[in-house]
């Protein structure tokens, strides 16, 4: 078995010929073949990092075809995507075995380093199977049907789509929201990089609410919670060690960066956070990111108030808030910021039994919800600090 990189036939080499039926051999044998990634075989679409290497294993299944007069059979992947400059796919070509009754099996080298947009469909690979060889002569080709894996998509790791966080609830409120970004006219990069700092601050900041150091009557000031997070943001693999502290920007010093999207940080120690009450903040992000020329920003709040009812499951606390920009009714490149609220101060599940919890009602619930919400509505200012 030989992999190597792909073949063409030239004007100079001579076109191969294509056995007929006067020849008097089948047209197009069925061969199966059978495509692994990384010792997994493929069922969808694979996601891959760009630049990492990966091993591309085939298994082709030949059920005693192999014609008298060809010498080897040839795999390779047909694509759009420009070879190396986009990938590094590997071509594998079989001499005639002993017995064509076994599995011939290959492997080597794949490769991706295209990039695509947000929400982008993953391009095609069409798997091509020949014997090749030759008749009185002459070289000689002939194309096989192939049953199995007869087409392959591969695509970049696309930080919209593929980031999770532990929590099924949380990762499909946050894939619904991606969603929306991939049709708001925001910059290929920012998404990509808010979705992977939103995602990050999630995955890190949810599993907070349940230690010991953040339990009910714990005294955590603004820099343990900065300290704590940066350190959790810093040793995730999907942040690539990207993350930045006390940079200078906006005429400050701002708390936490990854490529370009702000974090601002805050603890809030007496008044529960709400998503009427959260606009108080809502400045400090927005200029920051503005300084950055982004439009994306979060906001990270670690609610240390006294809890008098049980908190939710973490899907709802992430909200998004819409600021007023000064001059404008209507910007042609809004800014918008996420909330993330961080329930700390929880008492211990003994804490609630024998008492009362007041419960939701009919009334009481909203009709819909409201999704992104602007701060420059006509509701009350918030109360509160």
């Amino acid at each position: 078995m030989f992999v190597r990189g792909p073949r063409r036939w030239t004007a100079d080499s001579g076109a191969p010929a294509t056995p007929s039926d006067g020849d008097g051999r089948d047209v197009a044998p069925v061969v199966v073949a059978l495509a692994s990634l990384d010792g997994r075989l493929i069922t969808d679409t694979q996601v891959m990092t760009p630049g990492r290497v990966h091993t591309l294993e085939l298994e082709v299944r030949l059920g005693g075809v192999w014609p008298e007069w060809a010498d080897r059979l040839e795999a390779s992947f047909v694509s759009h995507l420009r070879t190396p400059d986009d990938a590094e796919i590997p071509h594998f070509s079989w001499i005639r075995p002993a017995d064509p009754d076994q599995p011939l099996t290959g492997d080597g080298t794949l490769i991706i380093r295209f990039t695509l947009p947000a929400g982008g469909r993953a391009p095609q690979l069409g798997l091509a199977l020949r014997f090749l060889g030759s008749v009185n002569g002459s070289p000689t080709v002939q194309e096989c049907d192939v049953a199995g894996h007869r087409h392959l998509r591969i695509r970049p790791f696309d930080a919209s789509l593929d980031a999770r966080t532990g929590w099924s609830s949380v990762d499909e409120r946050l894939l619904t929201r991606y969603e929306r970004l991939h049709t708001a006219n925001y910059g290929e990069d920012e998404i990509q990089a808010y979705c992977r700092l939103l995602t990050a601050v999630c995955r890190a900041a949810f599993l907070m609410s349940y230690e010991q150091a953040y339990r009910s009557g714990a005294q955590v000031s603004e820099r343990q919670f900065h300290d704590d997070l940066e350190a959790r943001l810093l040793a995730d693999p999907e942040l690539g060690g990207r993350v930045e502290r006390g940079t200078r920007a906006a005429l400050v010093f701002l708390d936490l960066r990854h490529d370009r999207v702000t974090a601002e940080l805050k603890v809030e120690p007496r008044t529960a956070v709400t998503e009427e009450r959260s606009p108080k903040y809502l400045g400090q992000p927005t200029q920051y990111a503005t300084a950055d020329g982004a439009r994306l920003s979060l906001l990270v709040v670690l609610d240390m108030s006294r809890k008098t009812s049980p908190v939710g499951t973490p899907e709802n606390y992430i909200w998004d808030l819409q600021p007023r920009l000064h001059g404008l009714t209507n910007p042609e490149a809004p800014s918008l910021t996420t909330v993330v609220v961080v329930n700390g101060g929880l008492p211990t599940p003994s804490t609630w039994s024998r008492k009362k919890i007041e419960i939701e009602t009919a009334e009481d619930q909203p009709a819909a919800e409201a999704g992104t919400r602007s701060s420059a509505s006509d509701d009350p200012p918030p109360t509160g600090d």
